[in-house]
């Protein structure tokens, strides 16, 4: 696994970058991304792909002609948010550690 420098990364520097990733998208660590796509958690990558397709759809900035500047710029941050989730979730590495995330968070609530 590389940086966006092709750096390669260490496993922990790997979960570190989920983490940030999982705190850009859900700050207040109250969100799923299993939710958001409308999915199982045990779905498979496909599965995966297609809720992401249906949402990208909802949110892609290009297929909301005639919006105001504000709520382009909203749809624009919705979509990056989605794909992360979709780079996250389709990635199994990737997802594992989100899964343990999902579980250490829901362990300390």
């Amino acid at each position: 696994y590389f940086n966006e420098f092709n750096i390669p990364l260490s496993p922990n520097s790997k979960v570190r970058e989920v983490r940030k990733s999982i705190r850009e998208v859900d700050p207040d660590k109250e969100g799923n991304f299993y939710d958001f796509l409308s999915i199982d958690r045990g779905s498979s990558v496909k599965e995966i792909k297609l809720a992401y397709r249906k949402k990208a759809v909802l949110y892609h900035p290009d297929g909301l002609s005639g919006i105001s500047p504000e709520r382009r710029e909203h749809a624009q941050e919705n979509m990056k948010k989605l794909n992360m989730i979709r780079d996250i979730l389709t990635e199994p590495v990737t997802r594992a550690i989100y899964d343990n995330e999902i579980n250490r968070r829901r362990g300390t609530r």
